[in-house]
Parts: structure tokens; sequence; C-alpha cells
């Protein structure tokens, strides 16, 4: 259950990515600075506790999934309804 920033950076950057945004479209949504935002992508600063609960809320993720590096993503294999019943 280990966290290194560098790994915290690498998910909250495949989010940001996933949901079409920019770090100006975060930083509007969440008060999260987009310069701020860049250095927690690089991994080169370690999140407050507040901004870990304000990032897992906006993206609807759980937290522990985001601290914990070595944690799988429960959404990723979550297969939407259209998915299992083969609808385009």
């Amino acid at each position: 259950m280990p966290f290194t920033p560098a790994r915290f950076g690498a998910k909250v950057r495949d989010l940001r990515v996933a949901f079409e945004a920019t770090p100006a479209d975060i930083a509007y949504a969440t008060g999260i600075s987009s310069e701020r935002w860049d250095q927690l992508e690089l991994g080169r600063v370690a999140p407050t506790g507040d901004e870990i609960l304000i990032i897992a809320d906006h993206f609807g993720c759980d937290f522990t999934w985001l601290i914990e590096d070595d944690a799988v993503n429960p959404d990723e294999n979550v297969r939407t309804l259209s998915d299992w019943r083969g609808i385009d």
C-alpha cells in the first residue's frame, strides 16, 4: 500500500485525459490551480489530503485508489449495460 507522487500523478493525468479536460478546466472545477495541477501530474509534489478528496469527488472515483500505488481502478473493468448487451 505504498504511495508515490509519481504514481498519483500518472493516475490523475490519465483521469484528466479520459475526461477530455485541460488543466484550466480542472482548475475552474476544483479550485486547484493549473500550476499546482501540472506539478501534481508530473509527480513533483505530493497532494494534500484535501486535494485528494477534491480530485476523487470531481472524477467520481474512490480516493483510496488514488493513494495506493498498486490499487486497481475498480471502474476499469466495469462494462456498461450497452456493452454487456452488445448495443452500439
